[in-house]
């Protein structure tokens, strides 16, 4: 979407009415996510950093999916409690994977919890391999 953004003039954009769940060809799950199988390595830290925006203070998180973005394991990158200012925030965490969850579920995926309503922005996603510490002789 165009707008006011915390790099360049767009960012993503996901809204979430678990009321429309009910109705014919609509769902209640909200989610997008990107496949980093071929992009990170597993054993390897990451640091996962992102930008967003909402009104609602709950309902969103950041984890690891299947290729369908509905099963998420339990590791995900934690939020805190959000703010929910209409404001933008960056939030930084670590992301290290198995082989066998890479597997399983190789998509970082940004979604909405089944009954949360809201819309949230989100921009400047990234995810970089943080470098191991040099060790003393």
């Amino acid at each position: 979407e165009p707008g006011e953004a915390p790099e360049g003039n767009h960012y993503l954009e996901m809204w979430h009415d678990p009321a429309r769940g009910s109705e014919h060809n609509s769902s209640s799950w909200s989610a997008c996510g990107q496949d980093i199988r071929n992009r990170i390595k597993p054993g390897i830290l990451y640091e996962v950093r992102f930008w967003y925006k909402t009104s609602h203070p709950y309902g969103f998180r950041i984890a690891i999916s299947d290729d369908g973005l509905v099963m998420h394991s339990s590791l995900g990158i934690g939020l805190g409690t959000a703010e929910a200012d209409g404001k933008w925030h960056e939030v930084k965490g670590t992301l290290k994977v198995t082989l066998e969850q890479l597997d399983y579920e190789p998509f970082l995926t940004l979604y909405y919890d089944y009954m949360a309503p809201g819309t949230i922005w989100f921009d400047k996603i990234s995810v970089k391999k943080i470098p191991e510490p040099v060790k003393d002789k």
